[in-house]
């Protein structure tokens, strides 16, 4: 009885360049499964392959360019050893220019002949304006009679109108040109790849103990993909589950479209929401100042305190925006891409300052946050050649569109696709259950994963001292049975987009804090009450007393839950004491200062606290107290 290996072979690999052998067998084959990282993806090819007893050179072609040579596997089930594996690149059969590309191409160039043969005609009427000018005046030896000078200004203004209609003409004409050659630049840019690339192949040599078919798994890691998470949160009311639409955004241009393939996406590895400010503890004493808050008018407004940076990717050197180039957050899987104009916003964690940029045939770029609007240019690769590989906008299922906009349950929110979730000991893996196509198109597709309802506690959360805005915090518990992973969101409140945010899962324990942004219903205002408020010198001791009045007002129709904090100040020195008068049952913690009222509040209540408290300390310090 014949004995059946199973073969699971990783050679060494060498790269080689192609070259012809008539003792080859050409093998082609089709994408079968792909396993998407945050970086890069594992391609999948299975093909029966029928093989005549002895050895065989067996070459499988027309792979992307981006193949990891190292990474290369080969797998086979039947009497047959493998003998070796090659990665190689063709060299002589490139990616080609297809119709439609050398057709944008084309027009622009004949908008660009336009666009300077108009100028031409532009430059003529400036010189005959010149001309025209320079020789108006009237002189010489000749009589001059005031007919003559009438007839002389009236042929001047005639002919400076129709130079000046025509100047207006021509540089209509320009400016409507130069927009046609932007738009139709711009959907070149979306259509192609910008370089030359070879082809990857892989030579595989065999010895079959016997004739018959053989079936073939090659598997290999590709560069030039990934994706990444993002959100929809959805907060129809504060007595409602919250909805979380979990999203992942796959991107490649491997330079081979991925047609009805199964995918799977990983999360294995080859925190900021619009969160409510924080006290400092207020320590008093000689010379002791206290803590400083800044809010800026944007912050203010939009009630968030994260960095949201924006900006626009160019290519350098001729300024065109560059679409489909991938912004991640270094050190973090999250991450954007920018549009058809080349713009992104993100929105970063206030520990990391570094964004990365990646487009496929050009220089990776590394730069450092310094300002909210961080506009960058790419430089192409100068160790490739150039070509325009087209690419379809396409996103299927069985061969037909699959359009997401029909796509809705009863409530008018996305269905996610079919997925199954597997839970390994350190990652997850999202597997979809029906065949999905994504092309190499440098456009980023969304497919919902998952649409879930969780259960929700809601409360708002108000610290006058530095901001009258209340923040509606939802609070998610056994949030990790969904499997989120950090990344960015939209947060809507009451069917009205509020702003996008970050959903941070890495340093959350067991209540996962999504901050909803500010409730404008929910008023809440701080005063000074001067009538309680005094400073005074008894002995060789001065006295400063403080009363400040917060008022709270719930002009939502449904009762709501508010924790207000404001804070006294904590002496440092033994000859500052610090004394609360009055502070309406809050909780006070000693140690930073903190008072902490917790309350319900039914439709249209009003509620007043009050804080009171009196600094004593020696006559000759220097002691600020507010």
């Amino acid at each position: 009885m014949k004995n059946i290996l199973f073969l699971f072979l990783l050679f060494p690999v060498v790269i080689l360049t192609a070259q012809t052998n008539p003792g080859e067998k050409v093998i082609k084959t089709k994408v079968n499964e792909v396993s998407v990282y945050f970086k890069d993806a594992r391609v999948i090819r299975n093909k029966k392959i029928n093989l005549p007893k002895g050895k065989s050179i067996l070459k499988f072609v027309n792979l992307s360019p981006f193949v990891v040579p190292n990474s290369v596997q080969v797998k086979v089930k039947g009497d047959i050893m493998v003998l070796s594996v090659n990665h190689q690149k063709n060299f002589l059969d490139k990616l080609h220019k297809p119709k439609e590309v050398i057709d944008y191409e084309n027009r622009i160039r004949s908008l660009d002949e336009q666009i300077q043969m108009k100028g031409k005609l532009l430059e003529l009427v400036h010189e005959q304006q010149s001309f025209l000018k320079n020789n108006k005046d009237i002189g010489g030896n000749q009589k001059i009679t005031q007919q003559d000078i009438s007839g002389v200004y009236d042929y001047y203004e005639k002919k400076m109108k129709e130079l000046i209609l025509k100047e207006l003409k021509f540089q209509k004409d320009i400016d409507k040109l130069n927009k046609e050659k932007t738009d139709l630049i711009k959907q070149l840019k979306s259509r192609i790849g910008k370089k030359d690339f070879s082809k990857s192949e892989i030579v595989v040599n065999v010895d079959a103990k016997t004739a018959g078919n053989y079936m073939f798994t090659l598997s290999y890691l590709v560069k030039n993909a990934g994706w990444f998470p993002s959100y929809d949160i959805r907060a129809k009311s504060i007595d409602k589950p919250l909805k979380i639409v979990y999203k992942a955004n796959i991107k490649q241009d491997t330079k081979v479209d991925w047609k009805n393939v199964k995918i799977h996406l990983s999360t294995a590895d080859i925190n900021i929401t619009k969160n409510a400010p924080k006290l400092k503890t207020y320590y008093v004493g000689n010379n002791t100042f206290p803590p400083v808050y800044k809010i800026n008018k944007t912050e203010e407004e939009s009630g968030t305190f994260t960095r949201i940076v924006s900006g626009t990717v160019t290519e350098k050197g001729n300024g065109y925006p560059m679409p489909g180039v991938i912004v991640y957050i270094k050190g973090t899987k999250m991450g954007t891409a920018t549009d058809f104009d080349g713009k992104y916003q993100i929105t970063l964690p206030k520990d990391k300052n570094y964004l990365e940029f990646t487009a496929h045939g050009y220089k990776p770029l590394t730069v450092p946050v310094n300002n909210s609007i961080m506009n960058v240019q790419m430089e192409r690769d100068k160790t490739l050649n150039y070509v325009m590989i087209h690419g379809k906008k396409y996103f299927t299922k069985d061969n037909d569109i699959y359009d997401d906009t029909k796509n809705k349950d009863d409530n008018n929110y996305y269905k996610p696709v079919p997925t199954k979730q597997d839970d390994h000991q350190v990652t997850v893996d999202f597997s979809i259950d029906i065949p999905f196509s994504v092309p190499s198109d440098h456009q980023s597709h969304t497919v919902i994963i998952s649409n879930n309802e969780v259960q929700t506690i809601y409360q708002y959360l108000s610290i006058p001292k530095i901001t009258n805005k209340a923040y509606l915090i939802a609070q998610v518990s056994d949030w990790e049975k969904y499997n989120f992973l950090e990344g960015e969101a939209n947060i809507f409140f009451e069917d009205t987009f509020v702003e996008k945010t970050l959903l941070n899962t890495q340093n959350n324990m067991d209540i996962l804090k999504i901050s909803l942004g500010t409730d404008k219903n929910v008023i809440v205002q701080r005063k000074l009450i001067k009538d309680f408020s005094k400073k005074q010198l008894i002995g060789n001791k001065k006295e400063v007393t403080k009363a400040w009045k917060i008022e709270v007002k719930n002009n939502k129709n449904k009762e709501i839950y508010i924790v207000i904090k404001d804070q006294v100040p904590v002496s440092k020195e033994k000859d500052v004491n610090v004394e609360i008068i009055e502070f309406s049952g809050g909780d006070v913690n000693k140690d930073t200062g903190t008072v902490t009222w917790k309350m319900n509040l039914s439709p249209k209540q009003k509620k007043e606290l009050m804080l009171k408290y009196q600094v004593k300390y020696p006559k000759f310090s220097n002691v600020i107290v507010e």
